[in-house]
């Protein structure tokens, strides 16, 4: 049984770095999510975020668990 595509936000936090953009940006279209929407904010030295994706689940999961372990990111999670 294949999984149902939905609609999740994740929220993010990470160094305002061009690597950084460009790395959140690669890990979405690795994880086949396709981005609805999308605002970043500036918060001292930190950028940010809400991305509202559509896809699996298991891909927005895999996209935190994967984003946690890198360095240019401060946070991420999966709101419900």
């Amino acid at each position: 049984m294949q999984s149902q595509e939905t609609t999740m936000v994740l929220s993010v936090a990470m160094r305002p770095s061009n690597e950084a953009l460009l790395k959140t940006v690669l890990l979405l279209k690795q994880g086949g999510l396709r981005v609805e929407e999308l605002s970043l904010r500036r918060d001292g030295d930190v950028l940010t975020g809400r991305i509202v994706v559509t896809g699996k689940e298991a891909k927005a999961r895999w996209f935190v668990e994967k984003a946690r372990t890198l360095p240019f990111f401060v946070g991420a999670d999966l709101s419900a």
